[in-house]
C-alpha cells in the first residue's frame, strides 16, 4: 500500500491507476495495491486478484470511479498482503449476481481468499465508504480515521453507493476488519442476498448512515456477526445468524458511540425477522459475550424474531451503560424488544443488578409496555436438527411451527406484512437463502 505521505490526493497525481493498469494474462487479472478512478468493468471469464488494499475513488469527489462486476466473478484476494477492497465516497460498486433477462438465473459474485484451503482472517474485507449522516465526527458529520483518506459520511442520507445482491464473502476479518464494513452508507444503496461466512473479525459491520438491508445470512463468524455504531438509523430485515461453537463476539452488538454515548444522531434502527442461532457450546470467555448486546447509547427496535441455541448458563441479552439504560427507561420504542421467542432461556440475563435488569427489555416490566414476547426454558419450535450445520445447514421450520404466528408490525412499509417469526417462512421451500448452498 502507498505510503501516508504519498497517498495521491487528486487525480492529476500520477500515482492513481485506471482500468488500463490492470494486467491480464491467461484470463487472470491482477490489481495492484493502490487508487484506481475512472470507470473499471470486472468480466465473468476472468479472476480477478487484490495483490494489497485496493481504493476505488477519494474522499473529495475529485476522482470518482464505478467499478461493474458481471455475474459469476470471482475475486480473489492475497494473502499476507493486507489485502481488501475500498468504495471510497466518490466511488461506486454495481456487483449483483442475478443475471439481467427476468429468468431469476442466479451467478453468485464471490470474494475469497486466493489461498486453495483458506483460514478465517486470511484477507481484509469489503468496504464502503459513502456521505450518509454518522456521529462520530465533526461538525460537518465527516468520520476520519488515521488520515483525511480514511474519511467517511456527510449529509446525503440518500447517497448511493451501488448494489451488492447475491454476494458472498468468505475467510475474511483479518486485522480485526469486518467481512462487509458499511460506512456512513445512503439509503439510495442496494444491498440484499449476502452471505457472510467464516470471518475471524466482525461479519457485518455498520457504522452510521441509513442503509436498509434484507436477506443476509451470517455464518460462522468469530467475532460479533451483525454490528452497528456511530449513529445508524436503518432497517434491516429477514437476517439468519448461526455463531459457530468458537465465537468470541455476540449475535448483534449495538453502540450509539464509543467516543460520546449520547451523540447525534443516536443509533436508533428497526431489526424485524431475525434467526439467531447461538453457538453449540459455551464460548471459550468467562464471562461468555451475550447472544445480544446493546451498549454505549444505542436505542433501536427488533421485531419478530426467533433466538435459539445457546447453552442455558450462556446471557441471551445484556443492556450495558447508563445512555443505554436511560433508554430502555423510556420505555415505548426507544429501545425495545417486541413479538420475538427467546427459547431456553430461564435464568440467562447478564446483570440483574443494574438500574435496567436484561431480562426486563423482554419480559415487559415496567417501565416498557411491550409484553409480547415468549421466554421459555423448554420450546417446540419446529426448527430443523440442520440449523447448525456448518456446510449444508437447514433453517426452515416445519409447516405447523408454532412460529407461522404471532408476528407484529413494526410500521414501516420496508417490512411488509408476514405473520410468521423468524427470518424464514415455516414449511416454505426453497427459502430465500438457499441460493447461498446450490
Amino acid at each position: 500500500m502507498l505510503p501516508e505521505d504519498t497517498r495521491p490526493r487528486t487525480c492529476s497525481s500520477p500515482n492513481f491507476l485506471v482500468e488500463d493498469d490492470i494486467l491480464c494474462e491467461n484470463k487472470v487479472c491482477r490489481l495492484e495495491s493502490g487508487f484506481y478512478t475512472g470507470k473499471i468493468s470486472f468480466s465473468a471469464v476472468n479472476q480477478y486478484h487484490l495483490d494489497g488494499p485496493v481504493m476505488l475513488g477519494d474522499t473529495t469527489g475529485d476522482c470518482p470511479a464505478e467499478l461493474q462486476i458481471e455475474p459469476g466473478t470471482a475475486i480473489l484476494a492475497a494473502t499476507g498482503r493486507k489485502s481488501r477492497l475500498v468504495i471510497l465516497p466518490s466511488a461506486s460498486m454495481i456487483a449483483d449476481g442475478l443475471v439481467p433477462g427476468g429468468n431469476q438465473e442466479i451467478k453468485p459474485i464471490v470474494f475469497r481468499s486466493d489461498t486453495p484451503s483458506p483460514q478465517a482472517g486470511a484477507w481484509g474485507g469489503l468496504e464502503i465508504r459513502g456521505k450518509a449522516e454518522t456521529n462520530c465526527g465533526n461538525v460537518t458529520n465527516i468520520c476520519e480515521g488515521d488520515s483525511s483518506l480514511d474519511q467517511f459520511g456527510g449529509s446525503d442520507n440518500r447517497s448511493n453507493s451501488g448494489i451488492l445482491r447475491y454476494i458472498k464473502i468468505e475467510d475474511a476479518g483479518q486485522e480485526q476488519h469486518a467481512a462487509l464494513s458499511l460506512k456512513a452508507v445512503g439509503l439510495g444503496t442496494t444491498v440484499e442476498f449476502v452471505h457472510i461466512t467464516n470471518s475471524a473479525g466482525d461479519g457485518l459491520a455498520i457504522s452510521g448512515g441509513r442503509i436498509q438491508l434484507r436477506n443476509i445470512l451470517l455464518t460462522q463468524v468469530a467475532a460479533h456477526s451483525f454490528r452497528w455504531q456511530f449513529g445508524w438509523q436503518g432497517l434491516a430485515q429477514f437476517v439468519i445468524i448461526q455463531q459457530p461453537a468458537e465465537a468470541i463476539g455476540s449475535a448483534l452488538m449495538g453502540s450509539n458511540s464509543p467516543l460520546n454515548p449520547d451523540a447525534n444522531p443516536r443509533s436508533e434502527p428497526i431489526l424485524s425477522h431475525f434467526t439467531i442461532i447461538g453457538p453449540p457450546t459455551a464460548n471459550i470467555h468467562s464471562p461468555p459475550a451475550p447472544g445480544i448486546q446493546f451498549r454505549e447509547g444505542t436505542g433501536g427496535e427488533l421485531w419478530n424474531s426467533v433466538v435459539t441455541g445457546y447453552p442455558l448458563n450462556h446471557p441471551a441479552i445484556d443492556v450495558d451503560g447508563p445512555a443505554t439504560f436511560a433508554h430502555a427507561l423510556a420505555g415505548d420504542t426507544n429501545l425495545s424488544v417486541a413479538h420475538s421467542v427467546f427459547c431456553n432461556r430461564t435464568n440467562a440475563f447478564s446483570d440483574p443488578e443494574e438500574p435496567f435488569p436484561s431480562r426486563n427489555l423482554l419480559i415487559g416490566m415496567p417501565p416498557p409496555t411491550k409484553t409480547t414476547n415468549s421466554v421459555s426454558e423448554t420450546c417446540q419450535l419446529g426448527l430443523p436438527d440442520g440449523i447448525t450445520d456448518p456446510d449444508v445447514p437447514d433453517f426452515i421450520p416445519v409447516a405447523t411451527s408454532s412460529l407461522t404466528q404471532g408476528a407484529g408490525d413494526p410500521l414501516n412499509v420496508f417490512f411488509g406484512t408476514q405473520t410468521y417469526i423468524g427470518a424464514v417462512e415455516p414449511g416454505l421451500s426453497p427459502a430465500w437463502y438457499q441460493w447461498a448452498y446450490p
